[in-house]
C-alpha cells in the first residue's frame, strides 16, 4: 500500500511498518526542528554581529583607542571566525 506523505500511521495495518512509519516521523520531525533552531541562532548571531560592530564604532569613536578594542576583543570573543572580523573592523576605523 502506497499512503501520502504525512498520511496518519493508523492506515497501516502492517504493525512492523507503522512502527518504522512512525519512527520517520518522528526522526524528520527532530530534523525539521534542528532546522529552525538553526535558522533561529544564525538570524541572532547576524543581529549580534550587527550590534557588535556598532558597539566597536562607537567606542572607538569615544575612545580614540584601537588597542583598547583589539585587546577586549582578543581577550573577550572565543570564535575565531568572529574574532578575525571584529579585528578586521577595528583596523578599518579611522
Amino acid at each position: 500500500m502506497v499512503l501520502m506523505p504525512g498520511a496518519d500511521p493508523s492506515l497501516i495495518t502492517d504493525p512492523v511498518a507503522r512502527k518504522k512509519y512512525e519512527e520517520d516521523i518522528a526522526a524528520n520531525d527532530e530534523k525539521l526542528a534542528n532546522i529552525r533552531r538553526q535558522t533561529i541562532l544564525r538570524r541572532i548571531e547576524s543581529d549580534l554581529a550587527e550590534g557588535a560592530v556598532g558597539a566597536i564604532c562607537s567606542h572607538y569613536r569615544a575612545m580614540r583607542s584601537k588597542d583598547a578594542l583589539r585587546n577586549a576583543v582578543n581577550e573577550l570573543i572565543s570564535a575565531p571566525e568572529r574574532k578575525t572580523t571584529l579585528l578586521d573592523v577595528i583596523e578599518k576605523l579611522d
